[in-house]
């Protein structure tokens, strides 16, 4: 009895094996195409790096300056543009304060975007 059910089960899988290798290729029916919104298309050659907001840096270190370290009149604060976000990258912002040009060391201290605003050294 065992011995039947294992030979029928044998003769059903060759069965299904034979039609199927027995279908044509252009029997298939057509996969319709697979597309994502052109914003949403990306590969890993063209994804750019993340970089901070340079307008929202600029605020925080004018705030900083001014509030944190109190020293003066803070004004025309400029960061380079497409500075990425990255653990231990270091730059610097330029401000005026009190009329004066100063450098602002700027060091990021983490993946998600968090960064440390010096004191400039020629300040203060």
């Amino acid at each position: 009895m065992r011995l039947r059910i294992v030979l029928l089960g044998c003769a059903l899988f060759g069965a299904v094996v034979l039609a199927a290798c027995d279908q044509k290729s252009g029997d298939a029916p057509p996969v319709p195409p697979q597309s994502a919104p052109a914003a949403e298309r990306t590969t890993a050659a063209t994804t750019a790096p993340r970089v901070f907001d340079r307008a929202a840096m600029q605020a925080d270190v004018a705030r900083i300056l001014a509030d944190d370290y109190r020293l003066g009149e803070v004004t025309d604060v400029v960061c380079p543009e497409g500075q990425v976000v990255g653990s231990g990258r270091e730059f610097s912002c330029e401000a005026t304060v009190d009329g004066l040009a100063h450098q602002v060391p700027i060091r990021v201290r983490g993946s998600q975007g968090e960064y440390e605003v010096g004191m400039p050294p020629d300040a203060g």
